[in-house]
């Protein structure tokens, strides 16, 4: 199919070439910020920090996204002229830029073809970096040929055969090109390549050439200096009859025929028929002949109006492709004739009934063959020498054959066109049957066979959703292939089918190709001769994979080309023989399909809808995203993540560049290339692997400009690519797509077909636990490191024995994909923090300044200790709030650790303070050195646990002195992750087998089963009084009771002081008393118990096993327990409610470990204006007043700071508000062109304040801008000295603050509980006067949005002063009321949805509204006063007075009365004294006349009018 048009509409000439000259020079005076040189006009002083710009000082540091001081050259279409959303046309790797807005702006009509896609990348201008490649000409718009741009290539189609359509309104309002096949199998079509236009970049001579002038991949020297960052907007187009891959992008290595290739994989209805064909086709005869190997349908025209898909194998620059060569309609399937008489014995002949000579479909000269069946169920296949007509009827003349029994007539004859082969199709409506020169398809000539498909065809995708293959975006780099070429999961769909609705995605399966017997090891898999994809047998199957044949589990043992070694018989069952074609299938092999593509694990069909895709290459490494993602926590602690296409290959140079399609004309002119049915809208080229920061900022701007919402734009918090700020109360900080959670049961599918245990693969203990088969995220190491997983269900058994572990949970720290086996201590054991210093305040520890106290410290007052032993508080970095004070925990990180009672735990700014009990147990209290101290080492850990071990252990000792445990959390019933089943307090009991005890210390941890627990107590053998001093005691073994312990005894508390053991009775010396009691008689048989000081009792734990070793109490080893959770194999019937099987979940984000809990030890404030809500991290120098929660973006506060009036607004009393919190920022403060090792508060933060945008309202042009200012970036602490403040980026030694080491920054983004920052990121902005309650407040960094819903409420309107404050009681003057919070102008003129403001005139006897307010600022208003209300008044009569209050009211809040709010209304008539509601209006008018005339005869007024006067006001004041 050709395309025919006239070469008018060729775009070159719509567009012309005489742009005029750039004058925009006017920038350079009115912006006030960078002119196009990019050099600062003025100083620049950087708010917060010492750090100064001076005048002069180059600028070449870019974002890819535009900002305040972006420059536009005025050839730039004007659609593309938009700060803070639009990418920098001239950062300077963009290389180029192909948009639909250059269509729109030179009025291409829809529907027209399109020769040139114009690249409006870096268009030259004066004082462009480039001026080799800018020249003169270039930047007057006046070269003699080519472009204006730095890159003088463009993409072009001078061929009007093979030209794209442009088509308006297609997407968001904006165009896109259309390249379209010109037939089904795709081998023509339109398409693009890249024209140099110039010989050189100066561009004085044109180039009709394909390619580029200069290299732009950067692999002039060596390959391995290629890179580029490719962005397409695309949507693609298949129905039924559309086959092969879709090319959408080639750019190649045209000598080596090699490159990089993005393509769509064909969708692919599951085939009622996959085998092959015999000895070709020929266009005479339009007939083919299935091999009847592959079991093709016996029945007459079962195949009849279906598809035949032939196969043929290609490559594609230098990968080999199976593809459809040949697409035809079966016409008629199984020619079958009818036998006209019996026949038996010798035959050279065969009679059929009818057709007169003639075989419908079957040409007079071909030779062809029959087969008939025979009475004894045999068939006989006969050689046809010519065909002749006999009588109406057809008479075959045959070779000579003895039939070995006879034929009826009647019998069906079946006509084939290849010996032994009676399975004939004949075929029309063959789609690909000649090349583009008209020239028939060699694959017609040749006698070879060819794969082929039986399809059917409908005007939906596939029936019954049954798909071979999916429709997805795959790739290829160099001689590799994304997936060994199978993105599109033929491997695991081919056999079953696959259907995305329901998530089936198929499974792998294969074949033996002979038969074994039950002793063999070796098996030859079938080679599947009808695959389409070639995928080597060892990319499908790996050593220790379990395979199943029949009912028989097989383990692999070694994989080859095409067999595999295995171990017969395993997971309990029995070898068998198996017969040839048995089926192979993996066990518990799930979601390989999926897997392909990438960390979302979803299907991302470019025919569904638009896509976003994103290409990297760099070296050898070629990745491709869809719709974002990029690399969400690449390199962060246990993330291993993977994007939909990520191929590692041998790079190469790249000198050619192809849109629509990714092949080119064969060199025997037959047109085989992969041509597309796609539309592209827009194309972007940067000659650099943008980091993931900048392509999701690139990848944020198509997907707003185009209205893509499937786009994903990075704000995870874990990870350290993070693009935007984080809103914790929108979830965006638990990534629920890069993360994938799931609930099942622990060993769930670890046994054999028939259900047997299979034990030795389940493991469930105090390290390890063993996930699901099915639902574990089998492929991925790591996967879910981080993550926390929570006991959910599994009742406890009958007896008791077996408790509950619903509500147990823990922190997974290593994953092994093959064994679906966690690393995750149910013990919760090991949380810790650093110790910072002891006492209230921070001590003297050097002789410089104090870092929070001030001054310096003096030599005289240095102290070498930070802790001393008698300090009872203690300031730590973090402590564990979902633990219930009081708990225990242990100091330093040597043999002899000290363990401390923890009383309370409070807030002070970022740290914790504990106020603590010293010396718990046996141990002793330590002082700890500034020097450890200072640089968080392990030695200066503080580790919290439940209990503590009270008493030693002797190797071979089952029995455990421990401190009663404490709960894991305050409210065990309201916190899902706290029932019952953690509270061990008081839990006596002597049958138990699943309670895991584990004592840790700083050298060594052990676990053990506890089968039993009780107190330490003893019995009293006599009774003693008040006074004695002995106590006889019945103590089984010796050393039970010691001294200095505790006993209590009928509420009294005494301290043994000496022990007379034996076994018949023990002589206790005490002194009594102790613990504020008072001493008691106590009676023979009482019980004594053994307490701590905490008055806590200690409890016995006797365990299943002995310990191996001794264990010093004394050095401080710390007791966490846990239910253990039960697998899959127990019995139900043994538990409550048949429910014994325990059911974990995993929650993707812990909520109660940092960073996901809070991103700094929180407050809750209680401001009156502010809905309460709990602000992380928030700052009590910051007025709330107004603001709501926030979450990770902390607080928002009013503040009055005239310090940076003049830098934000030059206004002496704007209303300020600042923004902060850790995830306030991107990750990267840094951008391009930058000094990798520069400060992230000094020129970064300049320049990444014209990249800082803030708006109030929708993000269209309805939106406000505020004058926003960068205050403060992360700043943190020294990692030699935690002391020192600092602000180097993290990743560069910071020699200049910190002398030595990194400046850690930020929240720790991994499991330890490492120290915040000192200063959290924070902006500030002016608080516009149009600000109302309902708008939205938009916060962008280069490009990226974050949206604050309800993040302001109107703060109570505050009076501070009224002018003038009095006025006669007739009112009608105006009045100035100043003060604060009166709202923005949008509730004074009716743009807020919030109720009418007013300014109210409220009294005892009267509430009025002012008249005619105008609105002046939020801090004044002007109205016109009101008279006062004709009622009773209770005015002073002296002074003839009345105070009344004006209050504001916004709609929202109103003023509260004060001494500020006071009005006075003066010269009130005495009239205002009678009562004009409680009696007759007559008699109200009669003492409203006596008070006027009392009054008008005191004035000078005309006494013939003073009867009038009165009569008006008084017929007013009665209503009369």
């Amino acid at each position: 199919m050709f395309k025919t048009h006239c070469s008018a509409f060729i775009l070159a000439a719509l567009l012309g070439s005489s742009s005029a000259r750039w004058t925009d020079t006017s920038l350079l005076t009115a912006n006030t910020f960078h002119g196009p040189d990019l050099k600062w006009k003025g100083d620049v002083t950087v708010d917060g920090n010492t750090y100064i710009r001076k005048v002069g000082t180059s600028y070449v540091a870019k974002s890819v996204i535009t900002g305040k001081d972006s420059f536009f050259p005025s050839s730039l279409p004007n659609s593309l002229k938009k700060r803070f959303i639009y990418p920098d046309s001239t950062h300077p790797n963009l290389a180029f830029w192909f948009t639909p807005d250059v269509f729109d702006e030179a009025g291409v009509a829809d529907g027209q073809y399109v020769s040139v896609w114009k690249n409006v990348a870096n268009i030259c201008y004066y004082g462009h970096s480039d001026s080799t490649s800018c020249t003169p000409d270039k930047i007057m718009n006046k070269a003699p040929v080519g472009p204006n741009t730095a890159h003088v290539e463009t993409l072009k189609q001078p061929n009007p055969a093979y030209q794209p359509t442009f088509h308006r309104n297609v997407l968001h309002g904006h165009g896109a090109l259309r390249f379209a096949r010109s037939d089904r199998l795709g081998f023509q079509g339109s398409f693009m390549d890249m024209y140099k236009t110039c010989t050189t970049v100066e561009c004085t001579t044109a180039d009709t050439g394909l390619g580029f002038v200069t290299d732009w991949t950067n692999s002039q020297s060596s390959a391995l200096n290629t890179e580029f960052t490719i962005f397409l907007v695309l949507k693609t187009f298949q129905d039924s009859l559309d086959v092969n891959p879709m090319g959408l992008l080639n750019v190649g290595d045209e000598q080596n025929q090699n490159g990089f290739g993005l393509y769509k994989t064909d969708y692919k209805c599951l085939p009622e028929f996959r085998g092959k064909i015999l000895n070709g086709l020929s266009l005479s005869n339009n007939l083919v002949s299935l091999v009847s190997m592959y079991s093709p349908s016996p029945d007459i025209g079962k195949y009849n109006g279906r598809r035949l898909l032939i196969y043929d194998t290609q490559t594609q620059d230098s990968i080999p492709m199976k593809k459809v060569v040949l697409n035809c309609k079966i016409s008629s399937y199984r020619i079958a004739l009818i036998l006209n008489q019996d026949i038996s014995g010798t035959i050279t002949s065969v009679l059929v009934t009818g057709g007169n000579g003639v075989i419908a479909g079957i040409p007079q000269n071909l030779t062809i063959y029959a087969s008939v069946g025979l009475t004894d169920g045999s068939k006989a296949s006969l050689n046809v020498t010519s065909i002749a007509a006999s009588s109406g009827n057809t008479l075959l003349q045959i070779e000579s054959v003895t039939l070995p029994a006879s034929a009826t007539a009647g019998s069906n004859i079946f006509i084939g066109v290849s010996p032994g082969e009676f399975y004939t199709a004949a075929l029309e409506d063959c789609l690909g049957s000649t090349t583009t020169t008209g020239v028939a398809n060699p694959i017609f000539l040749s006698s070879a066979s060819y794969d082929v498909e039986i399809v059917r065809t409908s005007n939906s995708k596939c029936p019954q959703g049954k798909f071979e293959q999916f429709s997805t975006i795959s790739a290829y780099y160099g001689s590799s292939a994304d997936d060994q070429g199978d993105n599109g999961c033929f491997s695991e769909c081919s056999r079953f089918g696959c259907d995305a609705r329901f998530s089936y995605f198929g499974t792998l399966s294969w074949e033996l190709q002979s038969g074994i017997n039950s002793s063999e090891t070796s098996l030859t898999i079938q080679s599947n001769s009808y695959d389409l994809l070639t995928i080597s047998l060892q990319d499908q199957i790996f050593v220790d994979d379990y395979l199943q044949l029949e009912q028989e589990i097989v383990q692999v043992t070694s994989v080859s080309a095409g067999s595999v070694t295995v171990t017969r018989g395993q997971l309990q069952t029995t070898a068998a023989d198996h017969a040839i074609n048995t089926v192979l299938l993996p066990v518990s092999k799930p979601n390989t399909c999926v897997k392909k593509w990438g960390s979302q694990r979803v299907l991302q069909d470019p025919d569904r809808q638009w896509r976003i895709v994103t290409i990297r290459v760099q070296g050898n490494e070629s990745k491709v995203y869809i719709d974002g993602l990029h690399d969400g926590c690449s390199n962060a602690d246990g993330c291993s993540l993977q994007p939909p296409v990520s191929i590692l290959s041998t790079a190469s140079v790249l000198s050619s560049l192809r849109l629509g399609t990714i092949g080119v004309n064969s060199a025997d002119g037959i047109v085989r290339s992969s041509f597309s049915n796609v539309d592209i809208a827009e194309v972007l080229i940067y000659d650099k692997a943008l980091s993931m920061q900048e392509m999701d900022r690139v990848g944020y701007y198509l997907s707003v400009k185009f209205g893509i919402k499937s786009f994903r734009v990075n704000k995870f918090i874990r990870s350290p690519t993070r693009t935007g700020a984080v809103l914790f109360e929108h979830g965006e900080e638990c990534d629920q797509v890069l993360y994938n959670g799931h609930t099942s049961q622990f060993c769930d599918g670890f046994s054999d077909p028939n259900g047997l245990h299979v034990a030795s693969n389940c493991v469930i203990d105090g390290e390890y636990l063993t996930l699901s088969k099915y639902k574990a995220d089998a492929d991925t190491d790591n996967y879910y490191v981080g993550m926390r997983l929570v006991v959910t269900a599994g009742n406890r058994n009958s007896d008791g024995s077996i408790q509950s572990a619903v509500g147990e949970s823990c922190i997974i720290t290593g994953y092994d994909a093959k064994l679906r086996k966690v690393a995750c201590d149910l013990t919760d054991s090991g949380n810790y923090g650093y110790l910072l210093w002891g006492g209230a305040a921070f001590p003297c520890v050097n002789s410089g300044p104090h870092p929070t106290l001030g001054g310096q410290c003096g030599a005289q007052y240095v102290q070498t200790d930070a802790i001393l032993a008698s300090d009872t508080s203690v300031t730590v970095t973090w402590a564990p709030k979902k633990f219930q004070t009081p708990i225990y925990a242990t100091l330093g990180n040597s043999q002899a650790l000290e363990v401390i009672l923890i009383n309370s735990i409070s807030v002070s700014d970022i740290s914790y303070q504990l106020s603590i009990t010293r010396g718990m147990g046996p141990t002793l209290a330590q002082n700890f050195s500034w020097n450890v101290l200072k640089e968080m080492q392990s030695a200066s850990r503080i580790v919290y646990a439940r209990s503590f071990l009270v008493r030693n252990v002797s190797a071979g000792s089952q029995t455990l002195y421990v401190a009663t445990v404490m709960d894991k959390c305050p409210e065990r019933i309201a916190d899902p992750l706290c029932p019952l089943a953690n509270d061990h307090i008081g839990y006596l009991s002597a049958n138990l087998a699943n309670l895991l005890v584990k004592l840790s210390h700083s050298t060594s941890n052990s676990s053990f089963y506890v089968t039993s627990i009780k107190f330490a107590q003893w019995t009293l053998q006599q009774a003693v009084d008040s006074a004695t001093m002995e106590f006889k005691v019945s103590v089984p073994t010796q050393n039970e009771i010691q001294p200095n312990d505790y006993l209590q005894i009928d509420g009294e508390y005494v301290q043994v002081t000496a022990v007379s053991w034996s076994s018949q009775s023990t002589n206790l010396t005490v002194v009594r008393s102790q613990m504020g009691s008072s001493a008691t008689a106590h009676q023979a048989s009482s019980t004594l118990t053994l307490v701590l000081v905490d008055k806590r009792p200690v409890l016995v734990l006797t365990c299943s096993a002995a310990s191996t070793t001794d264990m010093d109490a004394s050095s401080g080893y710390l007791v966490d327990f846990a239910w253990m959770p039960q697998s899959s194999f127990v019995p139900n019937d043994k538990y409550l409610q048949n429910v014994g099987k325990s059911e974990y979940s995993i929650e993707i984000c812990d909520k109660y470990n940092a960073p996901f809990s809070q991103d700094a030890p929180f407050q809750v404030l209680q401001d009156e204006n502010l809905n309460r809500h709990s602000v992380r991290g928030a700052d009590s120098a910051i007025t709330t007043e107004g603001f709501t929660h926030l979450g990770y973006v902390s607080s928002v506060g009013v503040v009055q700071k005239q310090n940076y009036l003049s830098s934000i607004s030059g206004a002496a009393n704007t209303s300020l508000f600042e923004i902060k919190g850790w995830y306030l920022t991107p990750s990267d403060l840094d951008i391009t062109g930058g000094d990798s090792n520069s400060y992230i508060n000094g020129p970064k933060a300049e320049r990444n304040s014209n990249y800082l945008h803030v708006s109030l309202g929708s993000h269209g042009s309805d939106a406000v801008s505020l004058n926003c200012h960068i205050v403060s970036v992360p700043e943190g602490f020294c990692e030699k000295d935690y002391s020192i403040p600092c602000s180097c980026h993290m990743t560069a030694n910071c020699s200049s603050e910190c002398s030595t080491g990194y400046c850690l920054t930020g929240p720790s983004s991994g499991l330890d509980h490492s120290w915040y920052g000192v200063k959290k990121p924070s902006i500030l902005c002016d608080l516009t006067e149009d600000a109302h309650a309902h708008q939205t407040l938009n916060i962008y960094w280069h490009g990226v949005v974050t949206s604050l819903s309800n993040w302001y409420r109107t703060p109570t309107p505050v009076v501070t002063s009224l002018s003038p404050p009095m006025a006669p009681y007739y009112g009608g003057i105006s009045i100035t009321i100043r003060g604060m919070f009166f709202g923005g102008a949008a509730t004074w003129r009716g743009r807020a949805r919030t109720k009418s403001p007013s300014v109210m005139i409220i009294g005892k006897s009267m509430i009025r509204k002012c008249d005619n307010v105008e609105y002046i600022s939020s801090g004044q208003l002007v109205c016109t006063l009101p008279a006062l209300a004709l009622s009773k008044q209770m005015y002073d009569p002296v002074t003839r007075t009345i105070v009344v209050n004006v209050l504001v009211d916004t709609g929202e809040k109103r003023s509260h009365q004060d001494q500020h709010s006071k009005f006075i209304y003066t010269s009130i008539p005495a009239f205002f004294s009678c009562d004009n509601i409680m009696v007759a209006q007559n008699d109200c008018y009669n003492c409203c006349r006596r008070s006027c005339f009392t009054d008008v005869r005191t004035q000078t007024i005309d006494p013939a009018s003073i009867d009038a006067v009165c009569t008006s006001n008084c017929t007013a004041y009665c209503h009369m």
